[in-house]
């Protein structure tokens, strides 16, 4: 766990739980290892707590049960447990898009997606998000993904690696930040992926409405200090480096190479992250960070309705939070100073 606790003699800071569905908070979660860091959620009198898990299914499920005020997830889950069990979860905070796509060795004959008819692709879990995105592009092509594909758990890593080293799949499904790490790692690889995929939004922090309407002061808060940890990447990522493996060492990488390999895995981690995180900007109006936009809410909710993912359809109000002035009083800080800092990044 990670937590940002200070002993300073004040007022008690509030007690703020965020679950992730990850075991390694490693370089790829910048908004929301920038504001422990950096202070940004200390100083507006919260003492956030960071709860990696694994499996990923585990954080929506503490979210509905009320042992979580905040989950990290994939935007997909928030409009299934609106459209499959009537559950109240909002969309908080939008930070990526739908960045996974189908990796194969780069002198794979695999050149299209109608070419895996009759072969094997490995996902990180059969449960997974990326899943039900490949099934309904597999449809789409023409493809029965009940008979044409077969798909295995490969786990990420070194398993998912072998998997495609050895012909045990012949592609790989994985969010682009993994795929960051399979070339860290030395596969050499090409991608095939949906033409909408980028456009619809998907990596993106979730809470209940009724913590939503309880503390509405502290909503907003945490998704002030994700966009001040946004502008804060983005002027400086190797900044975020720094930062990284200064307050946590072990999620540095390993290997019998130079440090300066090292710094370029993550920086090639980071950058994926980063690059997820600008088209979601550019989907989400443009203007501010962490926006959650209807008509991109509205295509997403349509592209899962149209692949079989629901059935009974959920307006992108019953998934957004309510007031128009969110995201505007949200990202009301000194952005010049923000930059400012990263750019110096003093101390670090």
């Amino acid at each position: 766990m990670l937590s940002a606790t200070h002993a300073e003699a004040q007022t008690p800071r509030k007690k703020v739980r965020i679950v992730v569905g990850t075991q390694v908070l490693n370089i790829s979660y910048p908004t929301l290892n920038l504001p422990l860091a950096l202070g940004y959620w200390r100083d507006e009198g919260y003492d956030v707590e960071l709860i990696p898990l694994a499996p990923p299914a585990q954080t929506i499920a503490l979210l509905i049960a009320g042992q979580a005020d905040f989950a990290q997830i994939n935007a997909s889950v928030a409009v299934q447990a609106q459209s499959l069990n009537s559950q109240p979860v909002k969309l908080v905070v939008n930070n990526g898009v739908v960045d996974w796509s189908i990796g194969v060795l780069e002198d794979s004959p695999l050149r299209s997606i109608t070419d895996f008819k009759g072969k094997t692709i490995g996902v990180f879990g059969l449960g997974s998000g990326g899943v039900a995105i490949l099934r309904a592009y597999l449809k789409e092509k023409g493809i029965d993904p009940d008979k044409d594909v077969q798909f295995i758990a490969t786990g990420a890593g070194a398993p998912a690696i072998d998997a495609l080293k050895s012909g045990r799949v012949q592609g790989l499904m994985f969010w682009a930040s993994a795929m960051a790490g399979f070339e860290n790692a030395g596969l050499k690889m090409r991608y095939l992926r949906g033409e909408d995929w980028r456009a619809l939004p998907d990596f993106s922090i979730a809470a209940m409405s009724k913590t939503i309407e309880s503390d509405p002061k502290m909503v907003e808060a945490i998704a002030r200090g994700m966009a001040k940890a946004s502008e804060f990447a983005f002027a400086n990522p190797d900044c975020v480096r720094r930062i990284q493996w200064k307050s946590w060492p072990n999620t540095k990488p390993t290997g019998q190479v130079e440090p300066s390999v090292l710094a370029q895995w993550d920086a090639n981690l980071l950058k994926a992250q980063l690059d997820s995180f600008r088209d979601a900007y550019k989907v989400n109006g443009g203007k501010y960070w962490g926006n959650v936009d209807a008509a991109a809410v509205s295509r997403l909710e349509q592209f899962m309705r149209k692949s079989g993912q629901v059935s009974r359809a959920v307006p992108a109000s019953a998934l957004m939070i309510a007031d128009a002035d969110f995201y505007r009083r949200a990202n009301q800080f000194d952005a010049s100073a923000i930059r400012q800092a990263a750019e110096k990044c003093a101390n670090w």
